[in-house]
């Protein structure tokens, strides 16, 4: 019996330590994260509960030591005798508030970075059009050719590999100029047909 619960003790000791590693992990790595919590979701919240859980016990050690003013007698037994201390109560209910306020901003953080990666892409794309904008048929299907082979060793190698954030982004802003390199020597044929 005593096997079995010191098991228990170290499987929760380890989740309540690695939880905020992963957890800090996926937040540098928005791309893991998402794989991951696309193909398992529960594991994926049982470690938010994790880390959620780490963080606040950390507070209310540290906030427990900041009420070193309060006198130890103070407090009153609860539901199981016990006797539960005002510096304890105090500090594990101010840890919940703060550990939900961090999850708070760690949530807008990344919807922030999220959202400044996708007009990242946005400004990229619209800056390789402007380059674009003088350029003869010619040079308009020489750099297709550089697009096209450039985006297929991309996709060979996002597919040999973990595909990275920047792999990703680059393969986004790539087929988009495809198509706009597409629509321009279409334009440009058209045109100068037209002067024929």
């Amino acid at each position: 019996m005593e096997i079995f619960f010191f098991t228990i003790l170290i499987s929760l000791f380890a989740w309540l330590i690695l939880s905020p590693v992963v957890f800090v992990w996926w937040f540098f790595d928005p791309y893991a994260k998402n794989r991951f919590s696309k193909s398992h979701g529960k594991i994926a919240m049982v470690i938010y509960i994790g880390a959620f859980l780490s963080l606040m016990l950390i507070f209310s050690q540290g906030i427990e030591k900041l009420l070193f003013f309060i006198p130890d007698n103070w407090g009153g037994y609860d539901e199981n005798g016990e006797f539960v201390t005002t510096r304890s109560l105090i500090a594990y209910t101010l840890a919940l508030l703060a550990s939900f306020f961090f999850g708070h901003v760690f949530d807008k953080l990344e919807i922030l970075r999220d959202e400044n990666h996708r007009l990242n892409i946005i400004a990229e794309i619209e800056r390789r059009k402007r380059e674009l904008r003088y350029s003869c048929l010619d040079s308009l299907i020489e750099k297709r050719k550089k697009v096209e082979t450039k985006l297929k060793d991309l996709r060979k190698k996002s597919y040999k590999t973990r595909r990275s954030f920047y792999v990703k982004s680059e393969i986004q802003i790539l087929e988009e100029m495809l198509d706009e390199l597409e629509y321009k020597i279409s334009e440009t044929e058209r045109h100068n047909e037209l002067e024929q």
